[in-house]
């Protein structure tokens, strides 16, 4: 009888151990489980302010017409607000400046994008369809630092823009949206990558709580 009570005790003990496992790897799953919801969430925050954004400059361009980019390409001494908005579409496809005489200072050259944006943009006649495949998960770090500044513009704004050009207010937005995006993709990436090995580690721990079940 002794024996069998050393017997019973024994297995006891082991079913507390097993009990004790399968309760650690319960709220190691429920931990994950919290952590990716988590992460998921602030994830669909984030986008959900870069999507519409993105959704609104595309439905901007979508509005304009090869006839409204041609009537910016023949301003001969465009508006602020088109010449700042040409420059900052210019940047985005890295297109270098024409150096002309400063009018206030003959004596020295200025960088002008107006005559490149005429020609290498305005005057493609698939400019539109680049603006709307540009590759925003790709964009140059060194792009977004400078286009980023114009996003930072009192005098850079689709609404003052639109005064100036209904074309150029279009085209203002959509660099907003991409710069926007840009910095959201950044923030949302490592929270993703996060996410899947979160989900993956879920998996495996519940596997592993099954066959202890």
């Amino acid at each position: 009888t002794a024996e069998k009570l050393v017997v019973v005790e024994a297995e006891e003990a082991k079913v507390n151990i097993q009990v004790e496992e399968v309760d650690k790897i319960v709220q190691a799953c429920d931990k994950t489980k919290r952590e990716a919801s988590e992460m998921k969430s602030s994830c669909e925050e984030m986008l959900a302010v870069a999507i519409p954004a993105l959704k609104a400059a595309e439905k901007a361009l979508n509005s304009l017409t090869k006839g409204d980019i041609t009537e910016v390409k023949a301003m001969k001494n465009p508006p602020h607000g088109v010449k700042v908005t040409m420059e900052a579409v210019c940047l985005m496809f890295q297109l270098k400046p024409a150096r002309v005489k400063d009018p206030d200072n003959p004596s020295r050259k200025i960088n002008d994008y107006w005559p490149i944006a005429q020609k290498n943009l305005l005057g493609d006649s698939k400019f539109l369809t680049h603006l709307m495949e540009y590759d925003r998960d790709n964009i140059d770090p060194e792009i977004v630092e400078k286009v980023g500044l114009f996003c930072e513009r009192d005098d850079f704004t689709p609404d003052l823009i639109k005064k100036a050009s209904k074309a150029c207010a279009g085209l203002c937005q959509w660099v907003h949206a991409m710069i926007m995006y840009d910095k959201v993709a950044k923030e949302v990436e490592p929270k993703r990558i996060a996410l899947q090995k979160a989900t993956t580690e879920l998996a495996t721990a519940e596997a592993k709580l099954a066959e202890k079940q």
